[in-house]
């Protein structure tokens, strides 16, 4: 008779190998504000942001999710502020597809350092950092 741990293993052992999903590949991640410049630091008063991403080979099926998360601002750490998904537009195709998310805020951002995490299901592909502080 075979001890039960050892018949589990056993059986585990003969399952096939599991197929990896299609994942697409993430080009390019960046941040940038509203009239499309690079964006390391944002102003309190800007209101909009985007994060534009690039994939090569898209799956249409399979939205991609952007989390903005205050890593250290506004009295509050490591905190999910806004969850949002996109998918690729069908009608764009080429060795990149463009896939943008928009990020607003009714009033000023509170000062401090904010982080975007774009993921595909619930695991996280890639992540930019961004700072909110006042003009020198």
């Amino acid at each position: 008779m075979v001890p039960r741990t050892m018949a589990a293993a056993l059986i585990l052992l003969a399952l096939p190998a599991a197929v990896p999903a299609f994942e697409p590949e993430v080009a390019k991640v960046e941040l940038v504000r509203a009239d499309g410049s690079p964006l390391r630091r944002l102003f309190p008063t800007e209101r909009t942001f985007e994060c534009r991403v690039e994939l090569r080979s898209p799956d249409p099926a399979k939205p991609l999710g952007a989390r903005l998360v205050a890593v250290d601002a506004g009295g509050f750490k490591d905190r999910t502020l806004a969850e949002t998904t996109a998918a690729p537009d069908p009608k764009v195709s080429g060795k990149r597809v463009p896939v943008k998310f928009r990020f607003s805020m009714p009033r000023d951002w509170p000062l401090g350092r904010y982080r975007v995490e774009v993921r595909m299901g619930q695991a996280k592909v890639s992540e930019r950092e961004f700072r909110v502080a006042p003009g020198d």
